[in-house]
């Protein structure tokens, strides 16, 4: 019962909470948020590690492995947003600024409570309500009407289920959640909202937003990898992350805007992710893992990409020259960042690429495995290129408002905790992380 009333009920007071209170206290709400978020983040991580589901078996929404993992990114990114916004709100002078001010708060606790209801359902028809549903369900016709359209349920059904209707499904559920993971070819929209979205929205879209959607995708494949239907979508998933590697590797080196890059590099992640679930076996293990290494990668990222566009008033690369002596600790913990998320050893990405190689190697896949080192060698020279030229390029002219020192704060010291703390996780494997997700692969049939 305390576990549902962090993840569910908790979120909806601090809401309600954050609407009344800040008139008397903003502080007072960054506080309720902050509580919400650690309870929710201490809640998730005891279903991880105990692998139990805290709802009564009878209902529609469930805590499996498998959303307990897509649960602790959740909360882990939420939490550091929170504390990063205290400080970015504060700079936020000026009475235009009022109204957004006083609805960040209760928008950022109704967006934890929102995701945390798309993690934990177990009704396709409660959350996706396009096209693949409703051949999902006519998949499942001639089965006792208690399976349709119920993950768990269909799963275990999925021998019987039509397998005509059920690629036609996995196709539409594919094109239909494309647009909110940021898959090709639905991703302008969402590359737009990320690099026009202030700081820590931006990291939350790159590190919770979009593993929402991916579990969405997931549960589509949970069904159909116990039949004849998995080697279909098998290929699709690996065409659609080779499609968004070549996409990424097009525009990083077209691109004139350091968020819009970070947002092409979230395509980048995406696709790698997209490209392990669809070899299978360790790649799988590696797709997951990227996921939460991504999810570090991406706040620190984009929580330096807020200091800079404060300081020199510009997303343009052009704009952000001498960062090194302008802004020594955003600059250093940028450089940092930058190396992290490209898959410099020894952080976790590089780590999670591998197994996803390793996956390619054990089957064969040399095709998938020679477009992949080539496609990422071009996103690694485009993004350097930019970085580069960001850190050490003269400027004749101070950019306007940027400060010439710069004095060590929280958003540095949560830029290089994200950063760090991937390596242990990647290094020493965690029984408590890694029990947790080779339950998780169970689910789809791999044993490692």
């Amino acid at each position: 019962m305390i576990t549902i009333l962090a993840l569910l009920f908790l979120p909806l007071v601090a809401t309600a909470f954050a609407f009344t209170a800040w008139k008397r206290s903003a502080h007072t709400s960054q506080r309720v948020t902050l509580v919400a978020g650690i309870a929710h983040l201490l809640a998730s991580l005891h279903c991880l590690v105990t692998r139990q589901n805290p709802f009564p078996g009878d209902w529609w929404l469930a805590v499996d492995p498998l959303a307990a993992f897509f649960l602790t990114i959740l909360a882990h990114t939420f939490v550091l947003v929170v504390l990063y916004s205290r400080g970015f709100l504060r700079r936020m002078e000026g009475p235009e600024y009022d109204r957004s001010k006083r609805l960040f708060y209760p928008a950022l606790n109704f967006y934890l409570l929102a995701n945390t209801l798309a993690l934990v359902v177990q009704q396709f028809g409660l959350v996706f309500l396009f096209v693949g549903v409703l051949f999902f369900g006519l998949s499942a016709r001639g089965v006792a009407d208690s399976t349709a359209l119920v993950v768990p349920r269909m799963a275990e059904a999925a021998p019987q289920l039509n397998p005509l209707w059920l690629k036609a499904g996995f196709i539409f559920a594919l094109v239909g959640l494309s647009a909110k993971i940021g898959l090709a070819p639905m991703h302008p929209g969402d590359i737009d909202a990320t690099s026009n979205a202030p700081a820590p929205v931006a990291a939350l879209m790159a590190g919770s937003l979009r593993s929402t959607a991916v579990l969405a995708l997931l549960r589509f494949y949970q069904v159909v990898s116990p039949t004849e239907v998995r080697p279909f979508a098998q290929k699709l998933l690996v065409f659609a992350g080779l499609f968004l590697l070549a996409i990424a590797a097009v525009y990083v080196w077209r691109n004139r805007n350091y968020k819009r890059l970070l947002a092409y590099s979230s395509v980048e992640h995406l696709g790698i992710i997209a490209l392990g679930v669809g070899i299978g076996g360790v790649a799988l293990l590696g797709a997951l893992l990227h996921l939460l290494f991504n999810s570090f990668g991406k706040a620190a990222l984009f929580f330096m990409a807020g200091n800079m566009h404060r300081s020199y008033g510009s997303r343009e690369v052009n704009s952000i020259t001498d960062l090194m002596r302008r802004l020594p600790l955003s600059g250093f913990v940028w450089v940092l960042a930058f190396f992290y998320i490209v898959g410099t050893p020894p952080f976790g990405i590089f780590f999670s690429e591998l197994f996803v190689l390793q996956g390619m190697i054990r089957t064969a896949n040399w095709l998938p495995f020679t477009l992949f080192l080539a496609l990422l060698m071009v996103i690694f020279i485009g993004m350097s290129r930019v970085v580069l030229r960001m850190l050490h390029t003269p400027s004749a002219v101070p950019p306007p408002r940027v400060a010439n020192t710069e004095r060590l704060n929280l958003s540095h010291a949560l830029g290089l905790y994200a950063i760090a703390a991937s390596v242990p996780l990647a290094v020493f494997q965690p029984a408590a992380l890694f029990d947790s997700l080779r339950a998780i692969l169970a689910t789809f049939g791999v044993k490692l």
